[in-house]
């Protein structure tokens, strides 16, 4: 669901600085919640002590995945947003091809 809603904001967004920045966000949390999927599958595979430290490591990963978008932006912004990541990578012609279509 966050990718659908990223990509709506970016096909929306009004220039390529504020795209950029959706973009490296949502790759950012996308990196912080895989990886914390695995810690949490490694930990339901081992045993029913691990089940219960899953679910406590569970709570804490949507605010690890929101902080790694938001660390993943801050240093895109402090290596001076040179790349345009958005047109790069296409992201910005598909959703705005997906969201724009009449």
């Amino acid at each position: 669901m966050g990718i659908g809603v990223a990509c709506h904001q970016v096909a929306h967004a009004n220039n390529n600085n504020k795209k950029n920045e959706i973009v490296i966000e949502s790759l950012g949390g996308l990196a912080t919640g895989t990886i914390y999927g695995i810690g949490i599958g490694i930990f339901l595979i081992s045993n029913p002590v691990g089940w219960v430290a899953a679910l406590a490591i569970g709570t804490v990963g949507a605010g690890m995945s929101y902080a790694g978008g938001k660390g993943a932006t801050s240093l895109y912004s402090s290596l001076g947003e040179d790349v345009d990541v958005a047109h790069f990578s296409t992201i910005d012609k598909l959703c705005t091809d997906i969201f724009n279509k009449k």
